[in-house]
């Protein structure tokens, strides 16, 4: 067990990868271990192999069963990644596991994102959008009008001024959350924008659906809980749901995680409703009759105007700048400004993190596997 739970964070997507396979590992003795690898073409900054790595403890062909997945939006996948060593180094050991269920880890659902600190993948598609059934080039209005704001030549200081001050003008002409709405939703015109969903499923979004189709064929319960952070107060978090306000699903849900679970639809979460969302995909491809309590908790970090300053610099230098170039400052400087705003360097917010994860685990496991 590392001795306090902000030590459970990795330093590397690669450390982390070859971490959690050696843990995973040392349990198969006491729960039986399956390791289903998938692994992208792209690779890391090392040359190492990037995966998808969905650690299946427990039955081969689960009727119940607990996820806990990191990594969807790439670099936020150093704090679900954390809790999934927590789990690996302490609780895992002494779970009992019902013959008929089984608990999955899925490590880096976006390994390029964590690998190379970026919440999008290798083709700046952002995979909490990419899962859908058919694709377009719909962009809002809002979005087209901001484009040019949002996605700039340059990050000149001569210049940047005055695209904060049209980009607060727009804010108070619509409002901050008009304003984050226009941001989150998904686009999928602007391939070089923000928030781009793509023009065909991406590799790690095929890879995730084909882990559910083979995996989760007999279940008829199941708890997902997938791990992102940035939006809300710091070391807080937001349980959030993508099921229907009212819905049996909302409501399965809140037996499962408590009245928190908040609907992103009812219009009070700390994000806007999006589209192509992971929960949805999954939520459709379950067998049926099949119960699913799959929710996000949204751990917050720092002020959403740093949060979108840093993603949007980072869009910037992959889009007009030189990425490759980790030795350059600005490169550097944007880098650590990120990791900063995704996976905060403070001791305190990952050990709120790592705890509130674990507990969440054990919620799951309680109400599922009992």
């Amino acid at each position: 067990m590392p001795a306090t739970p902000a030590d459970c964070f990795p330093a590397t997507y690669r450390r982390s990868r070859e971490l959690l396979l050696a843990r995973a590992r040392a349990l198969a003795a006491i729960h039986g271990l399956v390791i289903d690898s998938r692994a992208i073409d792209a690779r890391g900054p090392e040359g190492e192999t990037l995966a998808i790595d969905c650690c299946v403890f427990g039955a081969r062909r689960p009727r119940r069963a607990v996820v806990l997945s990191s990594g969807l939006h790439g670099v936020e996948g150093f704090a679900g990644a954390a809790i999934q060593h927590r789990l690996l180094a302490g609780r895992l050991a002494s779970l009992r596991l019902p013959d008929d269920a089984a608990v999955l880890l899925m490590h880096a659902l976006n390994p390029y994102g964590f690998a190379w600190l970026r919440r999008v993948n290798e083709n700046n598609v952002d995979l909490n959008r990419n899962f859908r059934e058919s694709f377009g080039d719909e962009a809002s209005a809002g979005y087209t009008e901001l484009e040019a704001l949002l996605n700039p030549p340059d990050l000149d200081p001569a210049g940047e001024p005055g695209r904060w001050h049209a980009l607060g003008a727009w804010i108070a002409r619509h409002g901050e959350r008009d304003f984050q709405q226009v941001v989150s939703e998904g686009q999928y015109r602007y391939p070089a924008g923000v928030q781009y969903g793509g023009r065909r499923r991406e590799t790690a979004t095929t890879h995730l659906l084909g882990l559910v189709a083979d995996w989760f064929g007999a279940l008829e319960t199941l708890a997902w809980i997938d791990i992102h952070t940035g939006l809300g107060p710091s070391g807080e978090y937001q349980l959030l749901s993508a099921a229907a306000p009212g819905s049996a699903a909302l409501q399965f849900e809140r037996s499962v995680f408590g009245e928190a679970v908040i609907a992103v639809a009812e219009g009070n979460a700390v994000t806007p409703p999006v589209k192509g969302m992971l929960a949805d995909a999954v939520a459709a491809r379950l067998p049926a009759g099949c119960r699913s309590a799959f929710v996000s908790p949204e751990f917050g970090t720092h002020p959403l105007d740093r949060i979108l300053r840093a993603v949007r610099a980072d869009n910037w230098l992959h889009a007009h700048g030189r990425p490759a170039d980790p030795g350059e400052p600005l490169t550097r400087a944007i880098k650590a400004e990120l990791l900063e705003a995704f996976r905060p360097e403070a001791g305190r917010w990952r050990e709120q993190v790592v705890l509130a994860g674990e507990q969440l685990f054990d919620r799951a496991v309680a109400a599922v596997l009992a």
